[in-house]
């Protein structure tokens, strides 16, 4: 048997369990640390949701301005088409297209309000 008493080994397993004031602040400042990491991480996270759903919005409004545009340049390429098929009709028969008196532009009455208006 040992000649150490309960009370003896008692003691001799605390001191061999107990952690010094040191490491215990350390251990808090480690908490602390990675605590307030926790913390900055997910409000990144939030942060990147966020511009996320901005980057979303603007390339939905980019995807309806190329959609517009492409219908534009469809029409402008229709009405373009539609002239150009006017042209050839004037080239193919340039006595339908010139009238008589008819179709000259009368600008008398315009003119006069002018010189009028001017006085």
């Amino acid at each position: 048997m040992s000649d150490k008493s309960q009370l003896e080994k008692d003691i001799e397993r605390r001191e061999l369990v107990k952690i010094p004031f040191s490491v215990l602040v350390l251990i808090a400042l480690l908490s602390v640390a990675l605590g307030s990491l926790g913390v900055y991480t997910f409000k990144l996270k939030q942060d990147i949701g966020i511009r996320e759903l901005e980057i979303r919005s603007r390339d939905q409004v980019i995807t309806s301005i190329k959609r517009s545009l492409d219908n534009e340049k469809s029409e402008f390429l229709a009405i373009i088409k539609a002239l150009e098929t006017g042209k050839e009709r004037v080239k193919a028969d340039p006595e339908s297209m010139s009238g008589g008196p008819d179709t000259a532009p009368s600008v008398s009455a315009p003119e006069k309000g002018r010189k009028d208006s001017a006085k």
